[in-house]
């Protein structure tokens, strides 16, 4: 099993979540932010680490709030397939993995998931003479490295991790059979300082366990949002809960940023995007017909957006708690009514994939 030691205050001084925004101001929000996420499960952990990768370390606080929302809108439009290569040596779970996919959600003709060659991936890496790369990791859009929670990361290892991630694609380090051993979490973290990439404990038999990997893919890489919930359907509702609470932490730190500017236009534009994703993920665009439906939802937040300005008035002192606290909640309630009638929606429509089109060619007009 790999060593536990020192692995605790390793996680206590991992970098900050939040250190791309630490000289905004609100010192004692973002620290009491990041000891509440200590406590999150990894995958949420990832989930936040990936969408604050996309605020700039530098720069003037509107181009950070632009970055939040620049980040909701990525991967919205792309309808393009994509594979997923799962790689790692015999018996790690990569076969486990797919089988706990397809038993949960039932894959259509066109498979997302591809296990990589065990002979070929040992070419690769040099323990035979031929070099070149597997055909398998050449067609992949993302590559997820299946690691065994039972054992050390070992040098062999250690250079599968160093060659995946040359290959300048999305890469993911996940850490199978963690409910196998004691203390899953501390172990993924002495093996992410090992190997120098997150790694995310999972357990491959276990549907909730692959969701939560399953909505890390979705964080990673944004266009997987649609071959995901084309192809696994009972995968909707567990997409969508990863998307709220994104577009709920990113209009909650839009609330925490001082802009020149009102914050109503890019928290309003971060809710734009997640309805749009959520109508993605059943099989829907948002036309006039349903834009008129779900405006008086969108159109109540600047009715609590103005409730927010009184109480900020009344209790100055709670200023930026209050400006969080709207901004996330009433994003995070749109999310959950968007699920609901978009869920009701696909009841009564019996195709919805046959009313999909492009975005850009809907007609506004």
């Amino acid at each position: 099993m790999i060593s536990t030691m020192n692995s605790e205050t390793s996680i206590r001084q991992q970098e900050s979540l939040f250190s791309n925004i630490k000289d905004i101001g609100a010192p004692e929000l973002l620290s009491f932010l990041d000891q509440c996420a200590a406590f999150f499960p990894e995958d949420i952990r990832f989930r936040l680490k990936e969408m604050m990768q996309a605020v700039p370390s530098q720069g003037d606080t509107l181009n950070r709030v632009l970055g939040l929302v620049a980040r909701q809108w990525e991967g919205l439009r792309s309808q393009r397939w994509l594979n997923i290569a799962l790689v790692g040596t015999a018996d790690t779970g990569k076969e486990t993995l797919l089988h706990t996919i397809r038993g949960g959600y039932p894959e259509s003709e066109n498979p997302v998931f591809s296990i990589v060659d065990t002979q070929g991936l040992e070419e690769y890496l040099g323990y035979k003479t031929w070099n070149r790369v597997p055909q398998e990791l050449q067609s992949a859009d993302i590559i997820i490295l299946v690691l065994d929670a039972r054992y050390e990361v070992t040098a062999s290892t250690l250079e599968m991790s160093e060659r995946l991630e040359s290959l300048g694609k999305p890469y993911l380090a996940v850490m199978n059979k963690a409910d196998l051993v004691d203390r899953p979490r501390r172990i993924a973290a002495a093996a992410s300082q090992q190997l120098g990439v997150q790694v995310f404990p999972f357990s491959a038999s276990r549907i909730n366990s692959v969701n939560r990997l399953l909505k890390v893919i979705v964080t990673m890489h944004p266009k997987a949002l649609f071959p995901l919930t084309s192809n696994l359907p009972g995968f909707r509702r567990s997409v969508c809960d990863s998307i709220i609470t994104q577009a709920a932490f990113s209009s909650g730190l839009i609330g925490a940023i001082p802009i020149p500017i009102s914050d109503v236009l890019p928290i309003s534009t971060v809710q734009t995007a997640m309805v749009l994703k959520i109508a993605r993920v059943f099989g829907f665009t948002v036309n006039r017909v349903r834009a008129r439906e779900l405006l008086p939802v969108l159109a109540a937040g600047l009715a609590v957006r103005e409730g927010g300005i009184h109480l900020k008035e009344k209790f100055p002192q709670h200023k930026m708690l209050i400006s969080v606290s709207l901004a996330g909640s009433w994003t995070y309630l749109i999310g959950k009514a968007a699920v609901l009638y978009f869920e009701r929606l696909s009841r009564v429509v019996d195709d919805p994939e046959s009313v999909m089109d492009d975005f850009i060619s809907e007609d506004w007009s």
